[in-house]
């Protein structure tokens, strides 16, 4: 079975000594690949996004979906609603109550 090194500092994904990972060695050694295998590049071609675009692809979703500022914040593990208001505000717009949140969420599982 694969797992993750120990690590000292509870990291979730550790390097092979325990210690944090570099930003480049996720990129060229999981991310590229990753989007290779999708056929979303080639070999020697650039990502059209980053990593972090996942997230904010994610969080997105929640929001479309109906999730609240506060659990946006909870779950993005924002240190403060502002920093999730301030990033994803606008996407609220559409969801000023909560029949149309449900209704929109009902939506997206139904098509």
């Amino acid at each position: 079975m694969l797992a993750c090194p120990a690590s000292e500092e509870n990291i979730l994904l550790a390097n092979g000594i325990g210690k944090v990972e570099s930003y480049a060695n996720y990129y060229n050694r999981l991310w590229k690949p990753i989007l290779m295998a999708a056929e979303i590049i080639k070999e020697g071609e650039t990502p059209p996004f980053g990593m972090h675009g996942l997230r904010h692809a994610g969080i997105s979703l929640w929001i479309t979906n109906g999730a609240t500022p506060k659990q946006v914040q909870t779950w993005a593990g924002h240190a403060s609603i502002q920093t999730t208001r301030n990033i994803y505000g606008h996407l609220w717009r559409e969801f000023q109550n909560e029949q149309a949140a449900a209704k929109a969420a009902e939506r997206a599982l139904l098509s």
